[in-house]
């Protein structure tokens, strides 16, 4: 089953990755780039330009999917400073999401959206601030 990870790449399962917390972090950085808003390939097509190469696709392993697509739907939970730069994600809320999506480990999904975390704070942070 294939879904999307932002920056119009997509994600799918039943590749051999070299690692889920590499792959949960690859996941995080196309997140923290652009989400799946991208409207690059639009705008170029309207001004009949060709639309830049698509982002390669990220391929996971099956156990990284629940913990993927808990850390998409807290996408809007995130704590922010007076500037409005993140600092974290609302835990009390992402336990709220794992409990409403039936989450099953819930120790191992809050360990990965919490490596996820940490790679959007850095990408954000390299990048000078929020998206």
């Amino acid at each position: 089953m294939a879904g999307t990870a932002g920056g119009g790449g997509r994600v799918h399962r039943g590749a051999q990755p070299r690692g889920p917390r590499k792959k949960l972090r690859a996941v995080a950085r196309r997140w923290a780039a652009g989400g799946g808003r991208d409207d690059t390939c639009e705008a170029a097509r309207a001004f009949g330009l060709a639309p830049p190469d698509p982002e390669p696709e990220i391929e996971l392993w099956p156990e990284c999917m629940p913990s993927v697509e808990v850390f998409l739907a807290c996408a809007t939970q995130w704590r922010l400073d007076a500037a409005g730069n993140p600092l974290g994600m609302d835990y009390p809320a992402l336990e709220a999401v794992m409990r409403m999506l039936g989450t099953a480990d819930v120790r191992q999904t809050f360990a990965d959206v919490q490596v996820m975390e940490a790679e959007v704070l850095r990408v954000f942070s390299a990048a000078g601030g929020a998206k």
